[in-house]
């Protein structure tokens, strides 16, 4: 009796005739050899099945759907067929590169405790040019983390042990799209995922594949597996205390400044109901909005922990902010803006941090930078300090960003004149009250939009603002233990400051910056070489 293959390559087929035969060479060319491939034909009406009718090689398998039931289905068909210890997959119009099965199965083989792997991935098109690349150049824990905000390893890239299926589940057939993106966050629950730094596949856009698809029905599969995700959640050890506390108090402040969001808001709002943690109150202030923000606001108010503020006249951000500081009543305080989105778990999570280390006046999470849709596209910045990193001098601290609201009180409120920055420098004064505390998980995604700080044209001027955040604490510092910058440093970080400032036309921080030059001449190619950084706009 012939022995098992060591990988069972899957693949469905469905109106797949241009790029089959080309799909199928590139796995049965693999310099490993000892595999099958498993292919369900999905009752295609054009050549496919006779294409694949023509293979006589004995490793391939071909089955044929009596009626269509799709990708899940057809997968799930080819599993139950498979004989390897690992399966890969495979699209019907991919191309997997030669050495793709032999790279991916020594990896699993030097990582037992992963359990999926994948590869840099080609996008290309149907004449087989390369449009663009998919480098996640992430360790096996920021994977897990990446795998939350909704953007999956490429299905065709995977080489999975077939045993974490007994654990994780076969591939859920009530997802008509993004069921690879359920089947890798299942399994990323139960082991490691990993990432070969090669380019060993290439995804074909196609026009079959684009019309397979509206970008609103993959949001929602994204979603639904999401959701399902939650339902499978295991709480925090003693997290049943943080939810049935009995005081009238609520734990946690979230609050929310609000203008013209009215596209997001109600995501926002909805991350916040649906978290595992109910022990919160959420404080929104719509600062004169001229959209439809408070017609999408108002039926939330029937949850009695939502509360809502008008301003008169708008205030601003940074007043707003202070206003609703002013409002909290929880012992933790922690920022939402209204076009963002908290994972399910966060609040849970960070109320469990301040408890597990009382001295902490402030906790911050990793988040991932997201796009209009929230699909995740790169992890955020943050990560932990130490005697290498400290605020003043690494910009590693933010979303989620949460303090005790003693501690709120102790630094005052944001400041108007560093805006944009203004976050910022209230974290640099948090430092210099207290340890900051950071938590190693995905908790916030952050909308990167138009005409986001980060992203628009207030990127260049919150640059200016945090050199002035970053020169006041200095000064502050001075003469304690506090980690602190050199006064070369500052030379540079006020040279620097100085070329935004003209670049931007902020004149008051010009002449702050212009003032601390006089006072602390040290001319040197380094001040130089900062001021035409920051005149040129350069990030730094």
């Amino acid at each position: 009796m012939p022995q098992p293959p060591t990988i069972s390559v899957i693949m469905t087929t469905f109106q797949s005739e241009r790029h089959l035969a080309q799909s199928i060479e590139s796995i049965l060319t693999q310099t490993f050899s000892d595999f099958e491939l498993i292919v369900v034909d999905d009752k295609s009406t054009d050549n496919s099945i006779n294409i694949l009718r023509t293979y006589q090689d004995t490793r391939i398998r071909i089955i044929e759907n009596i009626t269509s039931i799709g990708v899940a289905g057809s997968l799930n068909i080819a599993l139950g067929q498979s004989q390897g210890q690992f399966i890969a997959f495979q699209d019907d119009d991919g191309i997997s590169h030669s050495e793709r099965l032999q790279n991916e199965f020594d990896y699993l083989l030097q990582e037992p405790s992963c359990a999926c792997v994948g590869s840099f991935v080609s996008i290309i098109d149907n004449q087989n040019k390369t449009l663009s690349v998919i480098e996640r150049d992430y360790s096996p824990k920021e994977l897990k983390q990446f795998q939350r905000g909704g953007d999956s390893m490429a299905q065709g890239s995977l080489l999975i042990r077939k045993s974490i299926f007994e654990e994780s589940g076969i591939i859920d057939d009530a997802f008509i799209f993004a069921q690879d993106y359920d089947l890798v966050l299942r399994i990323s629950e139960k082991a490691d995922l990993g990432i070969i730094q090669k380019h060993l596949y290439s995804q074909r856009t196609s026009d079959k594949n684009d019309a397979q698809a509206s970008s609103l029905e993959l949001q929602h599969y994204i979603k639904l597996a999401q959701k399902k995700a939650k339902t499978r959640y295991v709480p925090y050890p003693h997290a049943e205390a943080i939810h049935q506390k009995s005081n009238t108090k609520p734990d946690f402040s979230v609050i929310m400044a609000n203008y013209n969001n009215a596209e997001y808001i109600g995501e926002a709002i909805q991350s916040v109901i649906e978290q595992t943690s109910q022990n919160w109150e959420l404080i929104i202030c719509d600062d004169c909005s001229t959209d439809n923000s408070l017609n999408l606001i108002k039926p939330y108010l029937d949850d009695k922990r939502i509360s809502l503020i008008k301003n008169s006249k708008n205030l601003g951000y940074i007043d707003t902010l202070n206003h609703l500081t002013s409002k909290c009543s929880g012992e933790i305080i922690g920022i939402l803006d209204s076009d963002d989105y908290l994972f399910f778990d966060a609040i849970e999570r960070m109320t469990k941090t301040h408890r597990d280390h009382p001295a902490a006046v402030f906790a911050y999470s990793q988040y991932l930078f997201c796009d209009k849709n929230l699909r995740a596209y790169s992890l955020g910045h943050c990560c932990k300090l130490g005697p290498n990193k400290n605020v003043i001098q690494h910009d590693c601290v933010g979303a989620f960003r949460t303090w005790k609201a003693w501690a709120g009180n102790k630094v005052g409120p944001f400041h108007n004149d560093v805006i944009y920055a203004e976050d910022k420098e209230f974290i640099l004064m948090m430092d210099e009250l207290g340890p900051l505390f950071f938590v190693d998980e995905v908790l916030y995604c952050a909308r990167i939009l138009d005409r986001s700080q980060s992203n628009g044209p207030n990127k260049l001027k919150s640059l200016a603002s945090f050199q002035k955040a970053k020169l006041r604490a200095w000064r502050r510092r001075k003469n304690s233990s506090i980690t602190n910058l050199s006064t070369p440093e500052t030379v540079a970080i006020a040279a620097y400051g100085l070329g935004l400032a003209f670049r931007t036309r902020l004149h008051k921080h010009g002449l702050f910056f212009l003032r601390h030059l006089l006072y602390n001449p040290r001319p040197s190619l380094w001040a130089i070489n900062s001021f035409i950084s920051g005149l040129r706009g350069i990030i730094r």
